[in-house]
């Protein structure tokens, strides 16, 4: 069993997931009272969100990547960021770790279970950072898969949903049905699934309300990362 390493605590709800599903995971393979190897560096949402706002990127890459190198000097062999938009500035925070400890990318990992699926389009929901830039979208776009992003208007009521509500563990029932009738919008536009492209989403949209397939990036990449630890 190989040794990994999280940096999470943006938010704490789905780090909480990440764990708790990769421990479920590896003991479902080896059995027993046997639990995954792993350690977790937890950052202040506050603070990196504040960061976020002033466009301050770079702090945030050098935050992470001095997470990932305590990690590493603990004896992990490999990263999961356990959050997509702080995936912005994974390049940075690989290129310093260097390429003998792998961080483990949450829109790689997404856009191989999208394609196994045979899906085509995709709606991608995340935070106003995620769904403006390309950092994980690059991700789908690589494996021809088209994404439709909700217009400026449907973003900054989602960003708001997970800032607001998500990352403090509320689920408002009226934003649930909000999201779904976007996700609807964008399935009269040829969306065949949808990616949660924010960790916090799953709280809040499922199958059977968005009527199409849903990729959660947070089950998926927990399941990356508990194959990783068990891998040889």
């Amino acid at each position: 069993m190989r040794k990994i390493g999280l940096i999470g605590g943006t938010s704490w709800h789905s780090t909480a997931d990440y764990y708790g599903i990769i421990n479920e995971l590896v003991n479902k393979e080896l059995g027993g009272n046997h639990s995954a190897k792993l350690m977790i560096e937890s950052l202040d949402l506050q603070e990196i969100e504040d960061l976020m706002n002033a466009g301050e990127w770079s702090t945030i890459g050098m935050r992470l990547t001095r997470s990932a190198f305590r990690l590493s000097e603990g004896g992990a062999k490999a990263i999961v960021i356990c959050t997509n938009t702080l995936h912005k500035v994974v390049d940075q925070v690989q290129y310093y770790l260097g390429g003998e400890v792998p961080i483990i990318h949450v829109g790689t990992v997404t856009a191989k279970a999208v394609k196994r699926r045979r899906i085509k389009t995709v709606c991608f929901l995340g935070t106003k950072f995620t769904m403006e830039d390309d950092f994980i979208i690059k991700e789908f776009e690589k494996k021809n898969i088209k994404v439709i992003v909700p217009d400026e208007t449907e973003r900054e009521f989602v960003n708001e949903v997970i800032f607001k509500q998500l990352c403090r563990g509320i689920v408002n029932p009226s934003s649930r049905t909000a999201i779904e009738c976007i996700i609807k919008r964008t399935r009269s536009h040829g969306a065949e699934g949808v990616v949660l492209a924010c960790t916090e989403l799953s709280m809040i949209v499922n199958e059977e309300g968005a009527g199409i397939p849903v990729f959660d990036t947070m089950s998926i990449h927990a399941q990356a990362a508990a194959d990783f630890i068990l891998s040889t």
